[in-house]
């Protein structure tokens, strides 16, 4: 059933599908298989061609290193393998994961935690690729690779649909003097804590975000009292909107 808000607001609610870029899955295998094929062929020259002393010594480097390639290889192969053809399907109320056959259906209600990892070029503020892992209450993890087509903007949905429905419950408990925990950080009405230590919403200069991390200046001095990449806290994107309000207020 579509949400009532929706309807209210005149917001149309997500939808469409995502698609595995099949051309990069298969471009990724190939070099996998070469680079196994070129490191077997190590392996195979180190211990069938005639070598000279001293022997033990040129042999075994020839066979450790060929040996290490072709296990680099594999795992390779095998980590771009099951990506081949999955693809999402988004609608109003979750979305449907097909992969390799097998389809999940996930509900934005049933979300408990997001997960985003971001890869930027050097010193650039520009996000090159994204992934997404989504952990779903009594139930495993959905990882969306950044080999998607339009990743981009299967990310602002799965961000938008999982703030819209989490965000009011964690501002709940912040006004009935609760906590809201993101990992390692503990969230209140009045202060962050970490690792036992607190600051005040009062005391913190800005909350910045760049090269896929978070960092919290406090006064006056402005310098870094903590900082985290974005991949290690569970619900970054609510964290950032809750510390918002509270900066705010």
């Amino acid at each position: 059933m579509r949400d009532q808000n929706d309807e209210a607001q005149g917001v149309k609610p997500p939808g469409g599908e995502f698609r595995m870029n099949d051309r990069r899955v298969i471009v990724c295998l190939v070099i996998s298989s070469l680079m196994c094929l070129a490191t077997l062929a190590i392996v195979v020259v180190g211990l069938v061609v005639d070598i000279p002393e001293p022997v033990i010594n040129k042999r075994v480097v020839a066979v450790l290193v060929g040996g290490c390639g072709v296990v680099l290889s594999l795992i390779l192969f095998a980590s771009n393998w099951p990506k081949y053809g999955q693809r999402v399907e988004v609608f109003a109320e979750g979305f449907h994961f097909h992969k390799g056959g097998q389809t999940s259906t996930v509900l934005w209600d049933d979300v408990a935690a997001v997960w985003r990892s971001s890869s930027t070029i050097g010193g650039s503020r520009l996000i090159v690729e994204t992934d997404l892992w989504i952990e779903v209450r009594h139930g495993k993890t959905i990882y969306l690779t950044s080999f998607f087509l339009d990743m981009a903007q299967l990310v602002e949905i799965v961000l938008a649909e999982t703030s819209r429905r989490m965000l009011p419950a964690m501002t709940s408990q912040l006004q009935r003097g609760q906590t809201v925990a993101f990992g390692a950080a503990e969230v209140s009405a009045t202060q962050l804590v970490v690792a036992g230590k607190g600051l005040a919403w009062d005391d913190v200069h800005a909350i910045n975000v760049a090269h896929g991390a978070i960092d919290v200046l406090r006064k006056p001095d402005r310098r870094s009292w903590y900082y985290i990449p974005i991949k290690k806290m569970p619900n970054y994107h609510l964290f950032l909107e809750l510390a918002e309000k509270l900066l705010k207020s």
